[in-house]
């Protein structure tokens, strides 16, 4: 069975370029994307996306802090605040990492 590939290890900075916006993992070397500078937009998608390891890293404590609050509570119904919570914070971090191979 092959692993599934990792993301670029993070975190990401944001470097202002002649061309636009280039996200980088300045611990790696890697450059992650470029964005053009002809729009505000890009200047914010730059954030969001420099933003994304770090994200990701808070929806898995999230998904831990849910778990807990499940194992302490007993609440495990369906229609259960935590059960929605962790369904949603599951669904993101799926959409994070991508199908598994």
């Amino acid at each position: 069975m092959s692993e599934a590939a990792k993301h670029t290890p993070g975190p990401w900075e944001i470097w202002s370029t002649l061309h636009g916006w280039t996200i980088c993992s300045p611990s790696d070397g890697w450059s992650v994307t470029s964005l053009p500078d002809s729009d505000p937009i890009h200047h914010a998608n730059a954030h969001l996306i420099a933003a994304a390891p770090e994200m990701l890293a808070v929806l898995k404590d999230a998904l831990d802090m849910a778990e807990l609050a499940e194992t302490l509570t007993g609440c495990r119904g369906d229609d259960d605040f935590v059960a929605e919570f962790k369904a949603k914070v599951e669904a993101a971090i799926s959409k994070a990492e991508g199908p598994r191979p």
